[in-house]
């Protein structure tokens, strides 16, 4: 994974966990636990799947 991709990953967690956090009107940290636990996180560092790419609301659905 190149330089790019390692420092958008936390970009685009912080982002998602907004969005995630506004959705389910829950606080930031149980947002951030919501995403870390879920195995689209994973994916994320999947340099095939590029998923750093997309945008919160495509990530979170």
């Amino acid at each position: 994974m190149g330089v790019y991709e390692e420092n958008i990953i936390p970009i685009k967690i912080s982002h998602l966990a907004e969005y995630v956090s506004k959705l389910k009107r829950i606080s930031l940290d149980d947002a951030l636990v919501y995403i870390y636990v879920n195995p689209m996180y994973e994916r994320l560092y999947d340099e095939n799947a590029k998923w750093w790419y997309l945008r919160a609301l495509l990530l979170f659905r």
